[in-house]
């Protein structure tokens, strides 16, 4: 058994209050085979799931599928401390989340002295438009 380094929390939505009506979500690590979950909104407006993320320097992936009804689903995956890393509908393919240590520094709780690395670590590390090497690379808004 591998040992969790941390968990995320995947939010769901349904705006009718149905459940996803057969969309599934997949958890995963980028370039290995198979996944680590795979589950969805069996029923209700809301409900959530916890993303074990197992290698702190991985990246992993979130897909979405369409199921019925796929206009009413909604889904973000939040850190421990609340902040919203990736967010999504259905279907949804291919968004990305690469982790490190350094994710969890959030400057606004920093107090005015505090050290910064450069570049500065930051909460926002969520991936979902450039890719090297299998994972992600640097884009716009992404230290």
């Amino acid at each position: 058994t591998m040992e969790v380094d941390q968990m995320l929390t995947l939010k769901m939505w349904d705006s009718y209050g149905d459940g996803w009506n057969n969309a599934m979500f997949t958890w995963a690590t980028q370039g290995e085979s198979g996944h680590i979950m795979i589950d969805t909104l069996s029923y209700g407006s809301s409900g959530s799931h916890q993303l074990p993320v197992y290698d702190p320097d991985a990246c992993y992936t979130m897909d979405v599928s369409s199921g019925a009804w796929a206009y009413e689903c909604s889904w973000e995956i939040q850190t421990a401390l609340g902040d919203v890393l990736l967010e999504g509908g259905a279907p949804d393919y291919g968004q990305v989340i690469c982790m490190s240590y350094n994710d969890t520094f959030v400057p606004s709780l920093a107090p005015t002295d505090a050290f910064v690395p450069s570049p500065a670590p930051t909460s926002d590390f969520a991936c979902t438009t450039e890719m090297y090497n299998g994972c992600c690379a640097a884009d716009d808004d992404d230290p």
